[in-house]
Formats: structure tokens, C-alpha cells, sequence
């Protein structure tokens, strides 16, 4: 797993270091909203800058990549959503696996 924001030749070098592995890259975290961003000097858009650092990591080679649901569908060509909070906090967790899968569909 590496973090999208490295930049493409990072990611690049991960997936040529690791050839027989999937290197999944990380976009956006959800703690970070449109204020932390701004702080940060990033743009404060979350989606749009998930969506970008996403479709960048996969042209430079992750085969998958971790965003909030709000950016899955718009990155389609993830084959993995990695999910925790709202899953794992859940009072019946199968079944808010479930409604999330449902909604990505």
C-alpha cells in the first residue's frame, strides 16, 4: 500500500520493485474535509482531488486504490474498496457491508 500523493513515480517504483504484488494506492483520507485540506495547501476539493491522485496512481501501475464511497464511482476501475468505520462501528456489520456494496453497484 502506498499513499497516491507520493507523486506517480513513487507509485511507479513500488509496483516495478514489487511486480508479483498488488500495490494499492490510498487517495484522500476521509479525516481530511475541505478546511484540513486548505491548511495543508491542497486543494480543498476532497473528491476531486481523490479522483485525480486516483486515476494518476493507476496510470502509474496500482491496480487498486482506497477512497471514501463518495469517489467509487467515479473511479470504476478499482477492483478492491477497502471500507472500515462504517463497517467495523456498525451495530450489525454484515449487513452495513451489505447496503455499501449495494450502493456501489
Amino acid at each position: 500500500t502506498v499513499h497516491a500523493s507520493g507523486g506517480n513515480e513513487m507509485v511507479r517504483a513500488a509496483v516495478l520493485q514489487l511486480p508479483s504484488t498488488s500495490v494499492t494506492a490510498v487517495t484522500v483520507l476521509t479525516s481530511l474535509n475541505e478546511q484540513e485540506l486548505g491548511h495543508l495547501g491542497l486543494p480543498r476539493d476532497p473528491a476531486q482531488l481523490a479522483i485525480s491522485l486516483g486515476r494518476r496512481a493507476i496510470e502509474a501501475g496500482a491496480t487498486s486504490i482506497v477512497c471514501s464511497p463518495l469517489e467509487a464511482a467515479t473511479l470504476r476501475r478499482a477492483h478492491y474498496v477497502v471500507i472500515g468505520r462504517p463497517i467495523t462501528h456498525a451495530p450489525d456489520p454484515k449487513e452495513a457491508a451489505k447496503k455499501i456494496r449495494n450502493s456501489l453497484l
